[in-house]
């Protein structure tokens, strides 16, 4: 497993495990997900993504297809230089995508 993947896991886990021993928590996850994430994770949120939270239940199962990493295209030498430093200000992906790409969806 990628380390993105993996960190992402790990955060996702621990989520879920929260949501089924909180149902406060629960509540405010599935009421405003992009600001209880945020502060679980302590990843920044950029501005113009949207986060879905879906519940399964005994009739509905979710599967979550990530955007094709063939789609991906690679940094700029003045993005590199900007995430190179420690810091990234742009308010969209890494990619300069409006949504998170499979490159950098574990880092926020």
């Amino acid at each position: 497993m990628s380390e993105i993947k993996k960190k992402r896991a790990d955060w996702q886990s621990a989520v879920v495990t929260k949501v089924w021993q909180n149902p406060d928590f629960k509540k405010q996850l599935l009421t405003n997900p992009s600001a209880v994430l945020s502060q679980e994770t302590g990843i920044e949120i950029p501005k113009g993504i949207t986060i879905h939270i879906l519940e399964e239940d005994s009739e509905n199962m979710y599967f979550v297809l990530p955007k094709d990493p063939a789609t991906v295209q690679a940094l700029s030498e003045s993005q590199l230089d900007q995430v190179a430093g420690g810091s990234w200000s742009d308010d969209r992906c890494a990619n300069d995508s409006p949504t998170p790409c499979s490159s950098c969806i574990g880092t926020w």
